[in-house]
């Protein structure tokens, strides 16, 4: 049996620390006390590339629906850039799930 090896490369969208600041400020992260530079320091020391919002994730903006429960433009984004990106969504926020076959989630 041939097995495929290939290279995924770590990034980490400027939309998530958007959303960790705007969350923090609200006080709906009250137990998450670390900022968003430390984060992003952190995530380049640990070989992550930095994606800054670009046209063509707000161009794909359109092409993610409107699902029952999950108005969240935060999360439509993330799906957006993904799929702009072909990269793969890990996250703990279930309502990412509702996209089946738009983008691959772990």
């Amino acid at each position: 049996m041939l097995s495929k090896t290939f290279t995924m490369k770590s990034i980490f969208s400027q939309r998530s620390l958007l959303e960790i600041s705007i969350k923090q400020r609200i006080d709906k992260l009250s137990t998450f006390y670390v900022i968003v530079e430390e984060i992003f320091q952190q995530a380049i020391s640990d070989g992550f590339t930095f994606l800054s919002i670009q046209n063509k994730h707000i161009f794909n903006y359109i092409k993610i629906p409107l699902v029952e429960d999950n108005c969240d433009p935060f999360g439509r984004l993330l799906i957006a850039t993904a799929l702009a990106e072909d990269a793969v969504i890990i996250s703990a926020d279930e309502k990412l799930f509702k996209y089946p076959g738009l983008v691959k989630m772990l």
